[in-house]
């Protein structure tokens, strides 16, 4: 398995299927419970914005995408509301602690892998070369995860994240994880 940049245009729509066979509005209840779900769908549009600031990372085995991870900044802003929220509160939680301090944060957009490709590593890989890319130049990594996706909760917290504030939001709680590098 490689991590790689995303190069090839068809990369975008590999990842809109994986964000449509894993929305939380297209898997029933044990799926969710038992595999984790997505809360955000992109446009190519937006998943070529995201990329141009931030190179999306893939997980390559042969010419087969196994997963992705969706980064951004502060120049994400303006792309989707969703993520324009979740950036906002990440600084907003970040100041008055201890934690480092500058606009030099990553935000994990997204993250997903394919079901058959799951509990083999490669969300272990995508963070580990995420981490390798930006640990000179950044201080944080900050992402949300939705509170009853257990999956997403323990996968991030296995890499040493912790949960900086919990917000309710419609029907449910959203946690700002964060991960000093």
């Amino acid at each position: 398995m490689q991590i790689k940049p995303l190069t090839k245009p068809n990369h975008f729509e590999i990842i809109q299927q994986m964000i449509a066979s894993n929305l939380i509005q297209n898997i029933d209840r044990n799926a969710q419970e038992n595999e984790g779900f997505l809360i955000a769908n992109f446009t190519k549009d937006a998943l070529k914005k995201f990329h141009e600031i931030c190179p999306i990372l893939l997980a390559m085995e042969r010419n087969e995408v196994l997963g992705y991870v969706i980064v951004g900044n502060e120049k994400s802003v303006g792309i989707d509301p969703i993520i324009d929220a979740m950036i906002k509160e990440g600084k907003n939680q970040v100041e008055g602690t201890d934690l480092p301090m500058s606009n030099k944060h990553i935000f994990v957009i997204q993250a997903c892998v394919k079901k058959a490709h799951r509990k083999k590593g490669v969300f272990h890989q995508l963070y580990a070369s995420l981490i390798a890319k930006y640990k000179n130049t950044h201080g944080l990594i900050l992402t949300e995860v939705v509170s009853h996706n257990k999956r997403s909760l323990l996968a991030h917290q296995r890499l040493g994240f912790e949960i900086l504030h919990s917000r309710n939001k419609e029907n449910f709680s959203k946690l700002m994880l964060c991960l000093t590098i």
